[in-house]
């Protein structure tokens, strides 16, 4: 387990609200139904258990259940495509409800939010606790009870954009500061160009305002940017065997990738080091 310490963001120390610490889980890349349809599978004792996509998953939230997190944020390609089923769709959503927190959905390119796709078709699946952010302008879940926000560009089609592009639009707190995360699915190119889609600039992240920028599209738990704000991919639930957890205080921001209890390797990234990199 690796953990990073960040300073306050440059202006926290001047505000006149209370802060309060807080602290999240952050999970991204899930690509739940990549592998079935169904959501769950007959073992050889005739016992019925969850397929390996929605396992993980599971463990993932118990991690955050165990580690009393505040909130989860799910930073894009929850789900693998859009012709997931509405019986795997409603398992995901009890999965979500029983977390007992908020959970905030950013959709990414396999699961843009469109007419077609499963957010919009199954809306009536997820729980009241979940809050997908809809927009690829840029879309503002505030919320103010547990003392945290989070702004971030929707997918909404599989065409290339830029989803880190839009300026936050950040609500201030009366009595309590509200912690500002960003989020972001796409590939962080840093200062320069690349071949890839969906790209992430430096000057972005830096020019969000941000106490955490979370981010999604490759496996791997990785920090990216010039290392003033917080910017990380949290690791794929199977691919890296667990999430990353932070946790928000007047002091500074810490960070650490931590393994659940069902942590196993997907056969097809195993011991590659290239496909364990690879892109979605």
């Amino acid at each position: 387990m690796s953990t990073e310490v960040y300073s306050p963001r440059a202006g926290l120390s001047e505000t006149t609200s209370e802060v309060r610490p807080l602290r999240m889980l952050h999970t991204s890349d899930v690509h739940l139904g990549a592998y079935t349809s169904q959501p769950y599978k007959t073992e050889p004792d005739g016992s019925d258990v969850l397929e390996p996509a929605l396992k993980a998953f599971k463990h993932v939230l118990e991690l955050g259940i165990e580690a009393d997190v505040d909130v989860v944020a799910i930073a894009g390609d929850f789900f693998d495509h859009v012709r997931v089923k509405r019986p795997y769709v409603e398992v995901t959503g009890e999965l979500m409800e029983a977390v007992g927190r908020p959970v905030v959905v950013l959709p990414g390119n396999h699961d843009p939010h469109m007419p077609e796709g499963i957010y919009q078709k199954f809306d009536d699946a997820f729980p009241s606790n979940v809050h997908i952010i809809a927009s690829a302008e840029g879309e503002l879940i505030l919320l103010e009870e547990v003392g945290i926000q989070f702004w971030g560009q929707a997918h909404e089609s599989y065409n290339d954009f830029s989803p880190a592009s839009a300026m936050p639009a950040w609500a201030n707190g009366s009595d309590q500061y509200i912690w500002r995360v960003a989020m972001a699915h796409g590939y962080y190119v840093g200062t320069g160009e690349s071949r890839y889609s969906y790209q992430i600039h430096a000057s972005e992240i830096a020019g969000m305002g941000a106490d955490y920028v979370a981010l999604g599209h490759i496996d791997v738990h990785e920090g990216v940017g010039d290392g003033t704000v917080p910017a990380y991919y949290p690791g794929a639930p199977r691919h890296s065997g667990g999430a990353t957890i932070v946790d928000f205080a007047a002091d500074g921001t810490t960070v650490r990738h931590e393994l659940h209890d069902g942590a196993e390797s997907d056969p097809q990234t195993a011991g590659n080091p290239m496909m364990e990199a690879r892109l979605h």
